[in-house]
């Protein structure tokens, strides 16, 4: 029998899945008038228009919602909110576009994870990317041992090796990065 080694570097596998994540994240901005109160972020969850991010951006009285998208800046719908789960899900009129894809198995400890997003610097647009694991998993909500400011890692997804979504995140006070599950997400999305 012949036996194969095949050897994959980790930044190969990272690189993979932020080519096949970054069309589908956009900026979503609270606005009152034309004054921005607040800029998140969040990602396409189907190609109908259908956007997933956190409450915190979009929970504002008297704001209305854009989600941003290269240079497009569309108005959205606010669908529903989950004051349990703290998320959001939004409505924009477009169609054809590429959504994110969510994990088929189970996420479990010790799994590696990284997140990716996109900031905003005097340049324009940056890319990011953290890496780390799993530290545990309490029903819905995935702990992991990833460091990021709360800014930019609050409603980024938090992605598996496939590049597939496991959660969306958000930061606790400890600065740690934490994640609803995929499977609350599709459940909330349904």
């Amino acid at each position: 029998q012949k036996t194969e080694q095949i050897v994959v570097e980790q930044s190969e596998i990272a690189q993979r899945a932020f080519t096949k994540n970054i069309p589908s994240f956009v900026f979503v901005k609270a606005l009152r008038g034309n004054v921005v109160i607040s800029t998140g972020f969040g990602f396409i969850v189907d190609s109908d228009g259908s956007v997933l991010t956190r409450r915190e951006w979009v929970n504002i009285p008297g704001t209305s919602v854009s989600v941003v998208r290269g240079s497009d800046a569309l108005s959205a719908e606010v669908l529903k909110k989950s004051e349990e789960n703290g998320l959001a899900l939004l409505k924009i009129k477009a169609s054809n576009l590429p959504a994110a894809s969510f994990v088929n198995i189970k996420p479990s400890m010790g799994m590696p994870v990284f997140i990716m997003g996109t900031k905003q610097e005097g340049s324009g647009p940056v890319h990011f990317m953290n890496s780390g694991i799993i530290k545990s998993i309490d029903g819905f909500l995935i702990e992991t041992n990833i460091k990021e400011d709360p800014v930019l890692a609050t409603g980024i997804p938090l992605l598996d090796f496939n590049g597939d979504v496991a959660g969306i995140t958000s930061v606790n006070s400890a600065g740690y990065v934490f994640a609803i599950s995929a499977e609350a997400i599709t459940s909330f999305i349904r």
